[in-house]
């Protein structure tokens, strides 16, 4: 009995979520966890879990956070159909959490896996400098109609970091600019803390697109936190 149990505690951990991919070094994404994935993402250390979905996280998904001493970034994002409904502030916002050391490692899903985390992720690859057909392909890879609709590569041709511009955190990982923060993208506006504020301060940033930066900690199983962001309900 105690083999079998063994057996099935090995073949649990072996259970991905759907559509579950690592994009860098401590970087993934899926689909929503269930429970059967859980055992396989306690093997990921991750310190954060982004959820972009419409409800808040299931009690299922905050204890497991909790238990493994994660953080949940939770943003209210419609099931999609055929419309975007991400902002590009928050998907600066988003990818400020997936670049900074202090968030990694990082699972980020929706709920299917397919196009909001999808577009998340082409925007992550164009700060990367990756050409524009290369991010195409990979996204192209996780949706059923293999290739990407055109207002998603509308977005994605205009992403610019949005009105708040994007902030680089003080330590990025090595696949990113080879770990060394730069001052100029050639798409993408970066800022610096003081410019970030002043932007906020003059109202630059729409009410309901403000930056909400977290200030993410790893903290022990019993001391962990889930930050809730509801872009309704706090506007």
């Amino acid at each position: 009995r105690d083999g079998i149990k063994l057996s099935l505690r090995r073949l649990m951990a072996a259970i991905p979520p759907f559509r579950y991919e690592e994009i860098e070094d401590d970087v993934y994404r899926g689909a929503y966890p269930t429970l059967r994935n859980f055992p396989f993402l306690s093997t990921l250390k991750l310190r954060t879990i982004i959820s972009l979905i419409p409800e808040k996280p299931t009690p299922d998904l905050k204890k497991f956070a909790e238990k493994i001493g994660a953080t949940i970034i939770w943003k209210k994002v419609p099931k999609y159909k055929e419309a975007i409904a991400l902002t590009p502030e928050v998907i600066t916002d988003l990818i400020e959490s997936l670049i900074s050391l202090e968030s990694l490692p990082v699972y980020i899903h929706c709920i299917d896996g397919l196009h909001v985390t999808g577009l998340v992720v082409m925007c992550l690859r164009k700060l990367m400098h990756w050409r524009a057909d290369k991010i195409k392909e990979e996204f192209a890879r996780f949706v059923p109609e293999r290739n990407v609709p055109p207002a998603e590569s509308r977005f994605l041709s205009a992403f610019d970091g949005g009105s708040a511009g994007l902030l680089l955190p003080k330590a990025i990982p090595k696949w990113l600019f080879k770990g060394n923060r730069i001052s100029r993208h050639p798409t993408i506006k970066l800022v610096t803390r003081r410019e970030r504020q002043e932007r906020l301060d003059s109202k630059a940033v729409p009410e309901l697109d403000v930056m909400r930066t977290v200030s993410i900690q790893h903290t022990e199983p019993s001391l962990s936190t889930v930050f809730f962001v509801d872009p309704v309900a706090t506007a």
